[in-house]
């Protein structure tokens, strides 16, 4: 794995104790936590940090009593989470620093399937794995596979989810399901925790596509919320793909609520895309 791609930066600037996650990979900067009453210095440091570099845009995730400071500073709000804090609202603020970063053609088109998605309904529960398929944790033995599988399915991907050190340690962690087929992987996905905070990201969802459309990952999803219930999380969210129906439409029959859309979020599939937020408490 290219280190570039993941640098992060703890810093202290008129006391201000601030952590920066730069995301070479991405062209991005994530603010992933904070200490100020005076948002002014951090975001002229933010500036500077993204001055003359790839990063074409700014994210913070802020609390409730501070969002509303960053809006002078030229940001804009484009989700919300209601318990990302351990329980308590978190606000995820951009600043577009490239103009064309800010910049998508595809915004009808999500819309209308937005439209479409958040009209199913809700049917939270466990339903049984069609014939023939098994359900379980991955394991060590599974990396070679998953490796090819995601290499596959995605030329892109907004993390090194094809370098089998970085599979190991999500593997490693516990929060890591895979469907089989015939002793085969054929879908996966993953939680990555915040133990701080007590949130998790459902994550690294894949699926071949000959096999969509079984409803294998809102089997695997669901696994993964009891993990997460077990481990005493509060909150669980999803970044998805704004143009996909179908991840989109699982997690709102699994009773995530919409929270906004991030406009050129990351990389995936060989171009910056547009993904939607959604959430539940746990």
């Amino acid at each position: 794995m290219n280190q570039v791609q993941d640098k992060v930066i703890e810093s202290s600037l008129d006391g201000c104790q601030v952590k920066i996650h730069l995301d070479y990979l991405n062209q991005r900067i994530k603010v992933t936590s904070y200490n100020t009453e005076d948002v002014v210095p951090l975001s002229q440091y933010l500036d500077v940090l993204a001055s003359g570099n790839v990063f074409g845009k700014i994210i913070i995730s802020a609390r409730e009593d501070e969002w509303r400071m960053f809006l002078s500073q030229g940001y804009v709000l484009e989700a919300f989470n209601p318990g990302y804090f351990s329980g308590r609202p978190c606000y995820y603020l951009a600043k577009f620093t490239k103009s064309q970063r800010n910049y998508a053609s595809t915004l009808i088109e999500e819309d209308k399937i937005l439209e479409k998605v958040l009209k199913k309904q809700k049917h939270y529960r466990s339903l049984p794995l069609p014939s023939g398929f098994t359900l379980r944790s991955a394991v060590p033995t599974d990396i070679p596979r998953l490796v090819e599988l995601y290499g596959r399915v995605f030329s892109t991907y907004p993390s090194s989810i094809t370098d089998p050190e970085y599979l190991k340690k999500l593997v490693d962690s516990n929060f890591f399901k895979v469907v089989l087929y015939q002793d085969e992987i054929v879908s996966a996905a993953s939680l990555e925790v915040n133990h701080e905070f007590l949130s998790a990201e459902v994550t690294d969802c894949l699926c071949i596509p000959e096999f969509e459309g079984q409803g294998l990952m809102y089997r695997l999803i669901y696994a993964l919320e009891q993990d997460a219930k077990k481990a005493g999380l509060k909150n669980l969210y999803s970044i998805a793909r704004a143009q996909s129906p179908g991840i989109n439409a699982v997690l709102k029959k699994l009773g995530y609520e919409y929270g906004g859309r991030f406009t050129n979020n990351c990389t995936i599939c060989g171009g910056f895309e547009n993904m939607n937020l959604w959430n539940k408490a746990c």
